[in-house]
């Protein structure tokens, strides 16, 4: 596999770790308890998500990002201050739109480049499909709040 290759992993393991702290944030600030038990379970299978990646990257010997990134940093704090500010639940599901988007464009970046006989490959498009999915399901929730 490239180093390429490996740093968009890298980059991707990032995301996904973004996206579970981004889902936590989102289910302590839902004023919905529906809302907030949603947003625990995808917390958790982003978690999931990010141990096979990392379980992956460590049986080939390479660096596994352990903390989120900044950018995620300021985009929890938005989504902390447009929740207090809309005290709405339809603001959450704005920025969970917006950073499961960016989440799907990291992936969409990533897979194309990895070769078929790396396993990870069907792990990337397993995950792939199921944020795409749950993109699908946020913006569906937005138009219905």
């Amino acid at each position: 596999m490239t180093k390429e290759n490996i740093d968009n992993i890298q980059d991707l393991l990032v995301r996904v770790i973004d996206s579970a702290e981004g889902y936590a944030e989102c289910a302590e600030e839902a004023k919905n308890t529906r809302f907030e038990k949603l947003f625990e379970g995808k917390a958790q299978e982003r978690r999931e998500f990010a141990v096979e990646i990392r379980n992956y990257l460590r049986e080939h010997d390479k660096d596994v990002e352990n903390d989120s990134s900044l950018l995620a940093g300021a985009h929890r704090l938005y989504v902390d201050l447009k929740s207090k500010i809309s005290n709405d639940d339809e603001g959450i599901l704005e920025e969970i739109i917006r950073g499961e988007s960016k989440l799907v464009e990291k992936y969409e970046d990533t897979i194309p480049g990895i070769d078929p006989q790396y396993s990870i490959l069907q792990t990337l498009k397993k995950q792939h499909s199921k944020v795409s999915q749950d993109l699908s399901e946020a913006k569906t929730m937005e138009k219905a709040a």
